[in-house]
């Protein structure tokens, strides 16, 4: 997808999961200004709460309402570690 459309993707899918991190970047092909990208990348440090993951929770209820996917890795996991990098691929009702 366009450059423009994408990072107005991620500039939503990041306000919407902001509140459920302590930092969240844009990053990738967007970070980068590529014209085209082919998925949407975040960094994201999540906040807890009662050692409550709130971005793990906030991810599961959009999957759960088929508003968000997880990219799978070439081993076919999803890809999580201290500083999570959620890559996104949003549902056509993002475009």
């Amino acid at each position: 997808m366009e450059l423009k459309k994408a990072r107005a993707i991620a500039e939503r899918l990041k306000a919407l999961l902001e509140p459920s991190c302590q930092r969240m970047e844009i990053a990738g092909s967007i970070r980068r200004r590529k014209p085209e990208v082919g998925d949407i990348e975040l960094l994201c440090i999540p906040r807890f709460v009662d050692g409550i993951d709130l971005l793990d929770e906030m991810i599961k209820g959009l999957v759960a309402q088929g508003r968000l996917d997880f990219r799978l890795n070439k081993l076919g996991r999803r890809v999580y570690g201290p500083k999570k990098q959620a890559h996104a691929a949003a549902s056509p009702q993002w475009h």
